[in-house]
């Protein structure tokens, strides 16, 4: 899941995703 993190400079986004 950090891969996915790092690819996202926005953490927004990835909070949305999980």
């Amino acid at each position: 899941m950090d891969e996915e993190v790092a690819s996202m400079p926005m953490p927004e986004m990835y909070q949305n995703k999980m």
